[in-house]
This record gives structure tokens, sequence and C-alpha cells, in this order.
């Protein structure tokens, strides 16, 4: 029998958990299954759960919620393998798995994971753990992408607003698109320096921000690199056709956009400003440093999920 330990952030997203005991109770096997759950009420609840039941030998904890759930469950079992590996011992067993139920669920959508929550856990029965990769931006995890520039910014504007949901996010974005200046950065890595002025620089672990916007379309979880799309400024009568191709996962293709894989990346910003880490906004400094952590993670997969 699996130890499996459900955490459930009540607030995030737009769904209503008000059921999701009994969702979970209805559809979990629970001959394969003996489980607990535990609500977050505070940010570092989940991370702080996730830390002590991957101590504690759990096979699986699920992250209930959106992409800021995930990655605090998520970095709490990165946290006792990041200690494994520096003791020279395997990284644990224990796997993330994601009933996703937030704004965007990057990762949820990159691996194939239903929205519907009672599907979603009816998947969970038929899951396998595949070892992932994952990346650090200034020292802190990402599990899909990391940026920096406008797409930071708008997260920035998006935390602040006290409302959730995709509908607040079109509204942050359009609000704040004629008053934002792209802005020059050096981009360098082991083998390469780089001078750009860019809308935007995003890193993918994964394929995409959520919401299906393939922004890294061709990253994969387990292949051990990073994805970096830079977007260059563009006149606004482009804007619906890079969306468009942002949808049909082909904005690499645009000819305002620079991509590459990289191990390494360091981007030098001007000055003090915002960055995100999976959606999630922080002030930081003029020098960013992004690695990626290959296979540091286990990941509960549907079966069905082709590459990741």
């Amino acid at each position: 029998m699996k130890r499996v330990l459900f955490v459930v952030n009540p607030h995030s997203g737009t769904n209503n958990k008000a059921g999701i005991e009994d969702i979970i109770a209805g559809n979990i096997d629970k001959e394969q299954y003996d489980y607990d759950i535990l609500y977050t009420t505070a940010r570092g609840d989940a991370l702080r759960y996730a830390t002590d039941a991957t101590a504690a030998g759990a096979d699986i904890v699920v992250a209930v919620g959106g992409d800021g759930t995930v990655n605090e469950v998520a970095s709490g079992i990165s946290a006792i393998n990041e200690q494994r590996v520096s003791e020279g011992k395997p990284i644990s067993e224990t796997a993330l798995a994601i009933l996703p139920c937030g704004s965007g669920n990057g990762l949820a959508r990159h691996v194939g994971m239903s929205l519907n929550l009672k599907d979603a856990v009816r998947q969970l029965n038929g899951c396998t753990p595949k070892c992932i990769d994952y990346g650090k931006i200034n020292g802190v995890n990402f599990y899909t992408t990391c940026g920096v520039g406008f797409d930071a910014f708008v997260s920035l504007e998006f935390a602040q607003a006290g409302k959730r949901g995709p509908i607040k996010y079109i509204e942050k974005t359009l609000a704040n698109w004629v008053k934002y200046t792209p802005k020059d950065y050096i981009l360098q890595s082991d083998d390469f320096r780089m001078d750009v002025n860019a809308l935007l620089i995003t890193c993918g672990n994964a394929s995409q921000w959520g919401n299906n916007c393939w922004i890294t379309p061709h990253a994969l979880l387990t292949d051990g690199w990073l994805d970096i799309t830079i977007l260059k400024p563009f006149p606004t009568i482009e804007a619906a056709t890079l969306g468009l191709m942002l949808v049909n996962k082909s904005i690499t293709d645009s000819s305002k956009v620079i991509s590459f894989k990289c191990r390494h990346l360091e981007i030098i910003k001007p000055g003090d400003g915002p960055i995100h880490f999976d959606g999630d906004p922080v002030i930081a400094g003029e020098k960013i440093v992004i690695d990626i952590v290959p296979h540091g993670l286990m990941l509960m997969v549907p079966d069905n999920t082709g590459h990741i």
C-alpha cells in the first residue's frame, strides 16, 4: 500500500475545493493508496508539509492547487533530494503528483493531467513515476518556467490584484502593454555572450506558461536542458499573430523570437526589477543566474503521456 499525502491549497485559482475530500474518496484506488489530506493556511505550509512527508518516506505528495502550490510541494521534496545528493545518496523515491486547480496549471498541462478533479484523481490511479529535471533562478527552484521582462512585470501586477483567473491576467496584460518599455539585456553562458533588446526572456523546463500558451514549445522535462525564448519588441499590429503562434506551439518560428538551449545562463538586466519563477514574481537585482538540475525529482505522469 502506497502512502500518499494530499496538500490542498483552498485559495488557489478559481476552482471551488469544498468537495475535494469527497472527490478524492470517491475516485481514488483505495486498494493501491492509503492517504491523508492536509490544508494550507499560509504561504510556506505546502513546502513544510512536503518536506516532512518526504523525510518520513511518503510515496507520493499531491499538490492540489495552482502553480505556486506545485512549486512549494515540489521544492519540499527537492530539498530532501538535494540533501541526499550532497551526502552521496540517490534522490528520494517520493514523487510529486498534481491535481490541477489553479489559474495556469503549466506543469500539469505539460504532462497531460486533466483539469477536471474527478478525472485527475482517476488518472492518478494509473500514473507512473518519472525522473524529471527542474531549474533554479538565483537559487530559487522552478519546475515550469522562469523569466524576466514583460511577463514578470504582469505577474507582479497579477499577484497584487487580489483576484485570480485567466480573465484578470488578460486584463493586466492589456493594461500594462501600452506602458511597458522593452529592456536591454546581456546574456552569458559557458560558450557565448549576447546583447539584446527584449520584451521578455523565458527559460523553460516545461513547455508552457500555462493556459496552453506554449512559450518554450520544444522543452522536455527529462533532457537536462533549459529552453530559452527571447521575444524581441514588435508592433501592436503583430500581437494577434504572435498570440496565435503561442497557442499553436509555433512561437519559436517567429522572426521576433530568438530561441536556443543551454544548461547555465546569466542575465544582466538594468537594475532592480521583477523576475518570476513558475509565475510567482519577486524583485531581483541586476544579475540573474539560471541553472538546470537534471533528474532531480520524481513526478507522477499519466501512462498516455508522450515525450516529457
